[in-house]
């Protein structure tokens, strides 16, 4: 069956079926995957979040990562979930990301794109 299960509820509580928030959101998106990361994405600010929480992970503060949220959403706008997940080696690189944050990042949107694949609802909106 379909993973994509159940009801969506935008910023103001209004329940949505998930081909409501497809056809507003992610009309562009083709795999489950890129889907999945649009549906992610309508979170507030979601690349901040997740590139701090990758910080965290490696025991470095917030404020240490605001550089790198800037190169992302500022320079670079990559600005959901599933444009972090194209970003290849050598963009990395050239973007100055160190190894181990690199690491820390996919890590982290493997297990948001996870997340949203084994969910029946989500709420959209910030947290």
């Amino acid at each position: 069956g379909d993973v994509y299960v159940g009801r969506f509820y935008d910023p103001l509580g209004r329940s949505l079926a998930l081909e409501e928030l497809f056809s507003w959101y992610c009309e562009e998106a083709v795999d489950p995957d890129e889907v999945a990361g649009c549906l992610v994405s309508l979170w507030e600010r979601p690349v901040e979040k997740l590139v701090v929480r990758a910080g965290a992970d490696l025991g470095r503060p917030a404020v240490e990562m605001t550089p790198f949220v800037r190169t992302l959403l500022d320079e670079h706008w990559y600005d959901s979930i599933s444009s972090l997940r194209k970003i290849d080696d050598s963009t990395w690189r050239a973007m100055g990301f160190p190894l181990r944050l690199v690491a820390a990042i996919r890590a982290r949107v493997a297990q948001e794109l996870a997340a949203v694949h084994a969910m029946g609802t989500v709420a959209v909106g910030p947290e």
